[in-house]
């Protein structure tokens, strides 16, 4: 692994970067609280922001989420999958918490691998 620094003053324009090509979840201000979201703009993200109220993994493992939807009617079943997220860039994720998804990896990832994980 290389260990690259940014400076404070290019932080923002990589941030701006990201979100050109990926979908931005980083932790954002809400009054006293930090939770992980999307975001539109590189000021949104609170770079300095305390933990988390909850972790980013509820970013990728909802406690409900959307598999397919299905419609009935005349006797006929229709189901349609759901479309699959865009990639996306988890910024700001202590190493404690980034540790956590090589173990859930290890689980969600083995065959048959979960292809909403994968």
């Amino acid at each position: 692994m290389v260990l690259k620094l940014l400076s404070k003053e290019r932080l923002l324009p990589f941030i701006e970067r990201l979100m050109q090509k990926f979908l931005l979840v980083a932790p954002v201000r809400e009054g006293n609280l930090t939770f992980y979201q999307p975001v539109k703009t590189a000021a949104e993200v609170a770079v300095d922001a305390p933990r988390s109220v909850v972790p980013p993994k509820e970013w990728f493992f909802p406690q409900t989420e959307e598999i397919y939807r299905y419609a009935t009617g005349s006797g006929n079943l229709s189901l349609a999958e759901k479309v699959i997220a865009p990639p996306a860039v988890l910024f700001g994720v202590r190493p404690c918490d980034l540790r956590s998804f090589e173990v859930l990896d290890a689980v969600f990832l083995q065959q048959p691998a979960d292809r909403y994980c994968a």
